[in-house]
Formats: structure tokens, sequence, C-alpha cells
């Protein structure tokens, strides 16, 4: 039940981030660079780096969805975000990797084609398999790249490093996720 609020809130969160009536009204397209919101989403993939002497395990099968919107300056921006990661374990049951999680951007260079940031995030993760599930905090810190195509359109390369806190045991987990953006206002 917790993790249907969570993303109830999650979607919620993205949407109040990128919709609001001003931008629609706004002449031209905006670019990456002078852009006060963005909605991107995609293909991530996960590696939970090994406990001890332990092996890594890949989650290779991800998504992500991101909403952001300016807050106070132009370089500085409030950051909402929803992504899973699944994989198949040794007896070939679904282990799912679930995060939500909210923070800030702060973008580095902002070009009219390229824009270059960092961001922290905090929230939640939660791993589920048949018959098992935990919830812990998230944090992840992260950069990325945007890269404008055509228009208000671009490509999102990112990579993030979250550690999730879930029953005494702090996980370290590197994700990369890349996919397609679309930019909002000027």
């Amino acid at each position: 039940m917790r993790i249907h609020v969570s993303l109830i809130t999650g979607a919620a969160l993205l949407g109040a981030l990128v919709a609001s009536p001003s931008m629609a009204q706004q002449p031209g397209a905006p670019h990456a660079g002078h852009a006060t919101a963005d909605l991107a989403g995609g293909y991530s993939f996960l590696r939970e780096l090994p406990q001890d002497n332990g092996d890594p395990r890949d989650y290779q099968n991800g998504w992500f969805v991101s909403g952001a919107r300016q807050l106070f300056t132009p370089h500085l921006m409030v950051v909402g975000e929803v992504g899973g990661n699944s994989r198949a374990n040794l007896v070939k049951e679904t282990q799912r990797l679930l995060g939500v999680l909210g923070g800030v951007r702060y973008r580095i260079t902002r070009g009219a084609r390229l824009v270059t940031f960092v961001q922290g995030l905090v929230g939640q993760e939660r791993f589920s398999e048949p018959g098992f599930s935990q919830s812990g905090v998230a944090f992840q810190p992260g950069a990325g790249v945007d890269m404008r195509v055509a228009g208000p359109l671009g490509v999102r390369v990112q990579m993030d490093y979250r550690l999730a806190h879930e029953d005494d045991i702090t996980f370290k987990e590197l994700r990369i996720a890349a996919g397609g953006v679309v930019w909002f206002g000027r």
C-alpha cells in the first residue's frame, strides 16, 4: 500500500513541476539553456555494487521519468524522479527496485544546445521479489548532460550513485540513464 501512495505522490509531483498555464502561452520553442522546466524519460541500467566480497548484481531492465522546474535562479531547479529496474535471480524470479526521489539540480552550463548539470535527490527505494519486500531511505547524487536535437526536444545522458539504507544495510548502486527530454518555457 505504501508504494502505491509513493507512486501517486511521485506522479503528482512530476505533474506539478512541469504543468503551468503560462508555459503553454509563450511563443517560440524553448531550448535547453533557457527552459524553465523539463520532462525526461527513458532507459536505465543499475548495478548494485557487491557487499563484502560478493559479485555485483546487474538490473538491466530499467526506466526513469523525471520532471524539473526552475527555482529562484536560472541555474537552480527542483526535481522529481520515479524509476524502476528489474532482473531475474538464479531461480528465475523477478527482483525489482523502485525509486521515488526528489531534490535539487544545479545547471552548470546553460547553452542553447548543451546543458550540463549536477543534482542531489533523496527519497525512498523499494526492493521486491516474490514473497519478500523491503523499503528504505535513498540518497542519489548524480550528474548529466542534455543535448538539444530540434526545437524543444533533446536527449539526456546521466549517471547517478545511489545509497539506499534498508534494514540496517546500506546498498550502493551505480545507475546510468539515457532518454529523451522536452523543455518548456523561456
